[in-house]
Protein backbone atom coordinates (compact mmCIF):
# COMPACT_ATOMS: atom_id res chain seq x y z
CA UNK A 1 0.00 0.00 0.00
CA UNK A 2 1.22 3.49 -0.83
CA UNK A 3 2.49 5.55 2.14
CA UNK A 4 0.02 8.05 3.52
CA UNK A 5 0.17 11.57 4.86
CA UNK A 6 -1.96 12.45 7.84
CA UNK A 7 -2.33 14.40 11.03
CA UNK A 8 -2.90 13.06 14.51
CA UNK A 9 -6.08 14.10 16.27
CA UNK A 10 -7.62 10.86 17.42
CA UNK A 11 -8.52 7.98 15.13
CA UNK A 12 -6.48 6.71 12.23
CA UNK A 13 -6.70 7.24 8.49
CA UNK A 14 -8.13 4.45 6.38
CA UNK A 15 -5.78 1.48 6.13
CA UNK A 16 -3.69 2.63 9.08
CA UNK A 17 -3.51 0.29 12.04
CA UNK A 18 -3.53 1.46 15.62
CA UNK A 19 0.07 2.11 16.70
CA UNK A 20 1.77 -0.38 18.97
CA UNK A 21 3.02 0.47 22.43
CA UNK A 22 5.72 3.13 22.25
CA UNK A 23 9.32 2.00 22.09
CA UNK A 24 11.63 4.21 24.12
CA UNK A 25 14.84 3.21 22.38
CA UNK A 26 17.00 5.74 20.56
CA UNK A 27 17.00 5.14 16.78
CA UNK A 28 20.02 3.26 15.49
CA UNK A 29 22.92 5.62 14.58
CA UNK A 30 20.88 8.68 15.60
CA UNK A 31 23.84 10.07 17.54
CA UNK A 32 26.07 9.86 14.45
CA UNK A 33 24.34 12.78 12.73
CA UNK A 34 24.23 16.50 13.41
CA UNK A 35 20.92 17.85 14.63
CA UNK A 36 20.20 19.92 11.53
CA UNK A 37 21.94 21.59 8.64
CA UNK A 38 21.99 25.03 7.11
CA UNK A 39 19.11 26.40 5.09
CA UNK A 40 19.55 25.08 1.55
CA UNK A 41 20.54 28.03 -0.63
CA UNK A 42 17.74 29.28 -2.85
CA UNK A 43 15.07 27.43 -0.87
CA UNK A 44 13.27 27.75 2.48
CA UNK A 45 14.26 24.17 3.38
CA UNK A 46 16.16 22.95 6.43
CA UNK A 47 16.91 19.23 6.81
CA UNK A 48 17.10 17.85 10.33
CA UNK A 49 17.15 14.52 12.12
CA UNK A 50 14.07 13.50 14.06
CA UNK A 51 13.77 15.24 17.42
CA UNK A 52 13.16 12.83 20.29
CA UNK A 53 10.78 13.29 23.18
CA UNK A 54 12.38 13.55 26.60
CA UNK A 55 11.22 10.12 27.75
CA UNK A 56 13.51 8.62 25.09
CA UNK A 57 16.64 10.71 25.59
CA UNK A 58 16.34 11.09 29.37
CA UNK A 59 15.29 7.56 30.28
CA UNK A 60 17.35 6.17 33.16
CA UNK A 61 17.89 2.94 31.25
CA UNK A 62 19.48 4.66 28.25
CA UNK A 63 20.82 7.89 29.72
CA UNK A 64 24.35 6.64 29.18
CA UNK A 65 23.63 6.47 25.44
CA UNK A 66 22.49 10.09 25.10
CA UNK A 67 24.72 12.59 26.91
CA UNK A 68 22.92 15.77 27.86
CA UNK A 69 24.80 17.83 25.27
CA UNK A 70 23.71 15.39 22.53
CA UNK A 71 19.99 15.47 23.26
CA UNK A 72 17.76 16.99 20.61
CA UNK A 73 14.03 17.35 21.13
CA UNK A 74 11.12 19.43 19.84
CA UNK A 75 11.97 22.31 22.19
CA UNK A 76 15.50 22.41 20.77
CA UNK A 77 14.08 22.58 17.25
CA UNK A 78 12.14 25.73 18.12
CA UNK A 79 15.04 27.30 19.97
CA UNK A 80 17.73 26.53 17.40
CA UNK A 81 15.97 26.85 14.04
CA UNK A 82 14.83 30.43 13.74
CA UNK A 83 11.67 31.38 11.86
CA UNK A 84 10.40 27.82 11.65
CA UNK A 85 7.00 27.82 9.97
CA UNK A 86 6.34 24.15 9.31
CA UNK A 87 7.58 20.64 10.08
CA UNK A 88 7.25 17.91 7.45
CA UNK A 89 7.70 14.51 9.10
CA UNK A 90 8.68 11.57 6.86
CA UNK A 91 9.17 8.93 9.56
CA UNK A 92 7.13 5.74 9.42
CA UNK A 93 6.29 5.77 13.14
CA UNK A 94 4.55 7.96 15.69
CA UNK A 95 6.78 7.15 18.65
CA UNK A 96 9.46 9.84 18.45
CA UNK A 97 7.55 12.95 19.55
CA UNK A 98 4.08 14.41 19.92
CA UNK A 99 3.33 16.71 16.95
CA UNK A 100 0.89 18.60 19.16
CA UNK A 101 3.91 20.34 20.67
CA UNK A 102 4.68 22.11 17.38
CA UNK A 103 1.06 22.84 16.61
CA UNK A 104 0.53 24.40 20.04
CA UNK A 105 3.30 26.85 19.14
CA UNK A 106 1.64 27.84 15.87
CA UNK A 107 3.91 25.67 13.71
CA UNK A 108 2.30 23.80 10.85
CA UNK A 109 2.81 20.04 10.88
CA UNK A 110 2.32 17.42 8.17
CA UNK A 111 2.99 13.70 8.48
CA UNK A 112 3.88 11.88 5.27
CA UNK A 113 4.61 8.24 6.08
CA UNK A 114 7.62 7.24 3.99
CA UNK A 115 9.25 3.84 4.36
CA UNK A 116 13.04 3.77 4.35
CA UNK A 117 15.40 2.00 1.94
CA UNK A 118 12.95 2.08 -0.98
CA UNK A 119 12.23 4.67 -3.65
CA UNK A 120 9.05 6.54 -2.62
CA UNK A 121 6.05 5.90 -4.84
CA UNK A 122 4.50 8.48 -7.15
CA UNK A 123 1.73 9.39 -4.69
CA UNK A 124 4.25 10.07 -1.93
CA UNK A 125 6.29 12.28 -4.24
CA UNK A 126 3.19 14.21 -5.34
CA UNK A 127 2.16 14.74 -1.73
CA UNK A 128 5.63 15.99 -0.81
CA UNK A 129 5.66 18.36 -3.78
CA UNK A 130 2.19 19.63 -2.89
CA UNK A 131 3.27 20.47 0.65
CA UNK A 132 6.46 22.16 -0.52
CA UNK A 133 4.65 24.14 -3.23
CA UNK A 134 1.95 25.18 -0.78
CA UNK A 135 4.50 26.39 1.75
CA UNK A 136 6.58 28.31 -0.79
CA UNK A 137 3.55 29.95 -2.35
CA UNK A 138 1.89 30.97 0.93
CA UNK A 139 2.44 34.71 1.53
CA UNK A 140 1.98 34.08 5.25
CA UNK A 141 5.07 31.86 5.25
CA UNK A 142 7.37 34.35 3.54
CA UNK A 143 10.61 34.51 5.49
CA UNK A 144 9.87 31.22 7.25
CA UNK A 145 11.65 27.90 6.82
CA UNK A 146 10.22 24.41 6.56
CA UNK A 147 11.97 21.69 8.52
CA UNK A 148 12.00 18.29 6.81
CA UNK A 149 13.06 15.15 8.62
CA UNK A 150 13.09 11.38 8.46
CA UNK A 151 15.05 9.52 11.15
CA UNK A 152 18.51 10.85 10.35
CA UNK A 153 17.54 13.65 7.97
CA UNK A 154 19.82 12.30 5.27
CA UNK A 155 18.50 9.54 3.02
CA UNK A 156 14.71 9.75 2.64
CA UNK A 157 14.88 13.45 3.44
CA UNK A 158 17.72 14.01 1.00
CA UNK A 159 16.05 12.06 -1.77
CA UNK A 160 12.74 13.92 -1.61
CA UNK A 161 14.32 17.35 -1.18
CA UNK A 162 16.70 16.73 -4.08
CA UNK A 163 13.91 15.38 -6.23
CA UNK A 164 11.94 18.55 -5.49
CA UNK A 165 14.89 20.72 -6.48
CA UNK A 166 15.33 18.74 -9.70
CA UNK A 167 11.72 18.49 -10.81
CA UNK A 168 10.31 21.72 -9.39
CA UNK A 169 13.24 24.13 -9.26
CA UNK A 170 14.96 22.96 -12.43
CA UNK A 171 18.33 21.99 -10.93
CA UNK A 172 20.43 19.18 -12.33
CA UNK A 173 20.72 16.06 -10.21
CA UNK A 174 24.37 16.81 -9.50
CA UNK A 175 23.64 20.37 -8.42
CA UNK A 176 20.71 19.33 -6.23
CA UNK A 177 22.69 16.61 -4.47
CA UNK A 178 25.66 18.92 -3.94
CA UNK A 179 23.44 21.65 -2.49
CA UNK A 180 21.69 19.27 -0.15
CA UNK A 181 24.86 17.60 1.09
CA UNK A 182 26.68 20.90 1.56
CA UNK A 183 23.81 22.29 3.63
CA UNK A 184 23.10 19.13 5.63
CA UNK A 185 26.74 18.34 6.34
CA UNK A 186 26.21 14.65 5.54
CA UNK A 187 26.17 12.79 2.25
CA UNK A 188 23.19 10.78 1.03
CA UNK A 189 24.41 7.29 1.90
CA UNK A 190 22.17 4.90 0.03
CA UNK A 191 23.20 4.32 -3.61
CA UNK A 192 19.64 3.56 -4.73
CA UNK A 193 18.60 7.14 -3.90
CA UNK A 194 21.60 8.76 -5.58
CA UNK A 195 21.28 6.54 -8.65
CA UNK A 196 17.57 7.25 -9.03
CA UNK A 197 18.09 10.99 -8.66
CA UNK A 198 20.79 10.86 -11.33
CA UNK A 199 18.34 9.17 -13.69
CA UNK A 200 15.96 12.12 -13.25
CA UNK A 201 18.47 14.53 -14.76
CA UNK A 202 16.64 14.64 -18.09
CA UNK A 203 13.09 14.20 -16.78
CA UNK A 204 11.92 17.35 -15.04
CA UNK A 205 8.54 19.00 -14.72
CA UNK A 206 7.59 22.65 -15.03
CA UNK A 207 9.96 24.53 -12.70
CA UNK A 208 8.48 26.60 -9.90
CA UNK A 209 9.56 30.21 -9.41
CA UNK A 210 12.80 30.53 -7.47
CA UNK A 211 12.29 31.09 -3.77
CA UNK A 212 13.14 34.67 -2.82
CA UNK A 213 12.28 34.68 0.86
CA UNK A 214 15.83 35.51 1.89
CA UNK A 215 18.10 33.88 4.41
CA UNK A 216 16.31 33.33 7.68
CA UNK A 217 18.93 31.86 9.99
CA UNK A 218 22.61 31.09 10.41
CA UNK A 219 23.78 34.24 8.75
CA UNK A 220 22.13 36.72 6.43
CA UNK A 221 19.34 39.12 7.23
CA UNK A 222 16.71 37.63 9.47
CA UNK A 223 13.23 37.99 8.05
CA UNK A 224 10.37 37.98 10.57
CA UNK A 225 8.19 34.94 10.15
CA UNK A 226 4.54 35.71 10.87
CA UNK A 227 2.90 32.86 12.75
CA UNK A 228 -0.81 32.07 12.35
CA UNK A 229 -2.98 32.57 15.38
CA UNK A 230 -2.85 29.52 17.61
CA UNK A 231 -6.58 29.07 17.36
CA UNK A 232 -6.34 28.67 13.59
CA UNK A 233 -3.65 26.03 13.93
CA UNK A 234 -5.61 24.04 16.49
CA UNK A 235 -8.96 24.16 14.77
CA UNK A 236 -10.82 21.25 13.20
CA UNK A 237 -8.77 18.77 11.24
CA UNK A 238 -8.72 19.65 7.54
CA UNK A 239 -8.63 17.35 4.54
CA UNK A 240 -7.30 17.95 1.08
CA UNK A 241 -6.97 15.84 -2.05
CA UNK A 242 -3.55 16.18 -3.62
CA UNK A 243 -4.29 15.34 -7.23
CA UNK A 244 -4.94 11.62 -6.69
CA UNK A 245 -7.06 9.20 -4.73
CA UNK A 246 -5.55 9.29 -1.25
CA UNK A 247 -6.92 11.79 1.22
CA UNK A 248 -4.34 13.66 3.24
CA UNK A 249 -5.12 15.04 6.66
CA UNK A 250 -3.14 17.91 8.06
CA UNK A 251 -3.23 20.72 10.59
Amino acid sequence: MEPRGHGFRGGYSQGQSKPKAKNNSVPDRWLDYSNFGRQIHGTPIVALKVPLRAVITESVEIANKVPEDKRFGPTDVLEQIQNLGMVLDLTATQRYYDPQFFMSQGIRYFKLVCEGRVIPGADTVRAFFAQMDGFRNDPGMRGCVIGVHCTHGVNRTGYLICRYMIQRLGLSAQEAIQKFEAARGHKIERPLYVDHLSELGCTSVQPSPRYDGGSSFRGGAKVPCPKPARSSMLGPLSTAKVGFNFKFLYY
